[in-house]
């Protein structure tokens, strides 16, 4: 995890840029390696299960034109010199490497962070000025590429039209630079952005989860709805006569806001619900189950011949604390557990990798091994296990 993030203290990061204003971060991870070339991209690109885009400034005398994958290895080696960009979606689901990037931002909350897109593209590739709704930190990491940062824009910004990605009318600039692998940007949401590549390129968008009141809305109510074993009957035991039998009272309408209430805002279950909407992987095919499901017994035969315990790649962890209680929650699935396993639990979502002899103190607990059990049945978590 950074503590600096450049020169500038994480806190004061906080406190000055997150959600505020852009901040270029020069040599921001030293001696930055590239997880993932360009034959890397082009052979996810062909495969069904990883999204991936291409977007062409100009095709068929159409401005910025969007295809999506897979794709041939015939179409992307037919492509043109310039002016093109592959993107490949959910880099960290896939690759070991790029998952583990993801820990330089764990001054982020786990649950805030989405994933990685990969960004190939041949000299002068670009997809166009555009703003996002989300955080963003742009990582080059191959090659070079040019970045002139615009206007907030919103829902009310004029767009092009005649093309089905979000290009803004009229760009606005206040700053460029020219960012080198290693160097970092950092994009609040609604911020213009337009990056052109200065010959073959990569860049690693790391993005932050922000989702909708209206989809927060839909997921809470079915959660809650799910859970009703004994559904309450309004009830009006106070009714008086009304002057007018077509009105809908003031007093029938506290009635019903109180039923809504005592469901719908109550403190556990929103946490609840939370913890497991907020880890949910994007995808079914990001987390799958063992293949070879496991008991304690044979987890304890891993765990001795193992180093380190990892996150699959693609897992969110994140936990809650409650007066009585640690809520674990992996990948959507929701497991309480005793206050005493805090500080292990606390470990186990602090990064991607483990080390066991960390979790040592905690591997003579039943339900600490139970868990481990699920997480790795469950596929959320392996071993570096080696043969003897």
């Amino acid at each position: 995890m950074l503590s600096l993030i450049g020169e500038i203290p994480v806190d004061v990061f906080l406190k000055e840029y997150w959600q505020k204003k852009p901040l270029l971060i020069r040599n921001a991870i030293p001696d930055f390696k590239s997880p993932v070339t360009k034959r890397n991209l082009f052979e996810m690109a062909g495969e069904e299960m990883v999204e991936s885009r291409i977007i062409l400034e100009n095709h068929d005398n159409r401005a910025w034109q969007l295809d999506n994958g897979p794709f041939s290895s015939q179409k992307l080696s037919n492509m043109p010199k310039e002016k093109w960009t592959l993107l490949v979606q959910g880099l960290d689901h896939w690759v070991a490497e790029a998952a583990d990037l993801l820990d330089h931002f764990r001054f982020i909350p786990n649950w805030r962070i989405d994933d990685i897109m990969a960004s190939y593209a041949p000299h002068l590739g670009s997809v166009g000025p555009h703003y996002d709704q989300y955080d963003v930190f742009l990582v080059q990491a191959e090659g070079q590429r040019h970045w002139r940062v615009g206007q907030h824009c919103d829902e009310n910004t004029p767009r092009l039209t005649g093309t089905p990605l979000r290009i803004i009318k009229e760009f606005e600039e206040t700053d460029r630079w020219l960012l080198n692998p290693g160097d970092m940007l950092y994009l609040p949401p609604g911020v213009a952005h337009f990056g052109i590549a200065q010959g073959e390129c990569i860049t690693l968008s790391v993005g932050f989860r922000s989702p909708t009141d209206e989809e927060m809305i839909n997921d809470y109510c079915y959660y809650v709805t799910e859970r009703i074993r004994t559904p309450t009957h309004l009830k009006d035991a106070n009714l008086s006569q009304q002057a007018e039998c077509g009105e809908i009272t003031a007093d029938s309408l506290r009635n019903v806001k109180q039923i809504l209430k005592d469901r719908l805002l109550d403190d556990t279950s929103i946490a609840r619900w939370f913890g497991s909407y907020i880890t949910t992987p994007k995808s079914e095919d990001i987390v799958i189950e063992a293949e070879q499901q496991i008991s304690v017994a044979n987890l304890q035969e891993l765990l001795v011949k193992s180093e380190h315990l990892y996150w699959n790649e693609g897992s969110r962890f994140s936990f809650i604390l409650d007066p009585d209680h640690i809520y674990l929650f992996a990948d959507g699935v929701e497991f309480r557990m005793e206050k005493s396993l805090s500080t292990i639990l606390k470990r186990l979502c602090a990064g991607r990798k483990t080390a066991v002899s960390a979790l040592s103190s905690a591997l003579t607990n039943p339900a600490f091994l139970s868990l481990l059990v699920e997480l790795y049945n469950q596929g959320s978590i392996y071993l570096d296990s080696y043969d003897d």
